[in-house]
């Protein structure tokens, strides 16, 4: 009896935490891609029982801590891109300004950061004016690692 409540504890855990993700995550290739894990991780929920599965597979087929924490980071660098790239066009929005922002980061002390931001414009000269120090000061980029060319 004590199996069948875990096997229904971990489908409805695997549920709800997928939901909370989904409902956190922007629409985007990232949301795309995580809607496909989560369907993959139910799946393994729903048949554990089924197939015998005891939870190793993973480590048996060479992946480790680090390599799963990689992959963590690159999930999380991918979010930081796209939310400072939506933030940035909703400034510039605000003023007045018609962007296309796309964002890189790096891997900071704890954390992926934004590292250089890339605008397009139809007016660089104007965007740059008027966006250099915001992006500076709230997102951290310096001029110097900001660059505006022609185009949208």
């Amino acid at each position: 009896m004590e199996a069948i409540r875990q096997w229904i504890f971990g489908i409805a855990a695997c549920s709800v935490t997928g939901t909370i993700a989904l409902a956190v995550t922007p629409a985007g290739p990232v949301k795309r891609v995580l809607r496909v894990g989560i369907s993959l991780l139910l799946a393994i929920a729903v048949l554990k029982p089924f197939t015998g599965w005891n939870g190793e597979i993973i480590w048996e087929a060479g992946w480790n801590e680090i390599d799963l924490q990689g992959a963590g980071q690159d999930i999380l660098c991918t979010i930081i891109e796209e939310r400072t790239a939506a933030y940035i066009i909703s400034e510039a929005q605000a003023i007045g300004l018609v962007v296309s922002v796309t964002v890189e980061c790096r891997q900071g002390e704890y954390y992926p950061e934004p590292w250089i931001v890339t605008l397009r414009s139809r007016t660089p000269e104007h965007a740059m004016n008027a966006l250099s120090g915001m992006i500076e000061r709230d997102i951290g980029v310096p001029p110097e690692r900001q660059k505006y060319y022609l185009g949208t």
